[in-house]
């Protein structure tokens, strides 16, 4: 009786923890993005411009997938550094230089690699950003 009662105890604090884990947490799921949008408005440079299909792709793959969490990370983030796809996902880049990305809507935050954020460092840097930019 006693163990059934401890076995009982563990199964439902499995449970609690993984359900607290997927509220707190959860994946990008891209889908198939039809348009993306860069948006870098600092100091006196206001850029909207659409994106190539080929990168829209390369970011979408980047982005895709990723496990995000609520955090509260010291990075600076903006919609006014910010990529959009198909007008409803929203992704600020850290206007430091954190390798960390908010999903606006969701508001949380995923991470990539070095070795991503120089990648996506250098598309974005042809549509006209600079890091840092704070």
């Amino acid at each position: 009786m006693k163990r059934k009662i401890v076995v009982a105890t563990l199964i439902l604090c499995l449970a609690f923890f993984i359900l607290v884990f997927f509220k707190n947490c959860g994946f990008v799921r891209m889908g198939d993005v039809e348009r993306a949008y860069v948006i870098y408005r600092v100091g006196n440079v206001d850029i909207n411009k659409k994106m190539s299909d080929e990168d829209m792709k390369v970011i979408s793959k980047m982005f895709s997938g990723r496990l995000m969490a609520t955090d509260t990370p010291a990075c600076g983030f903006s919609e006014n550094v910010s990529i959009v796809f198909d007008g409803s996902k929203t992704f600020c880049i850290a206007q430091d230089t954190c390798p960390t990305i908010l999903y606006k809507e969701k508001d949380k935050y995923f991470s990539i690699s070095v070795g991503e954020q120089e990648k996506l460092y250098a598309i974005l840097e042809r549509y006209g950003f600079s890091f840092p930019n704070v």
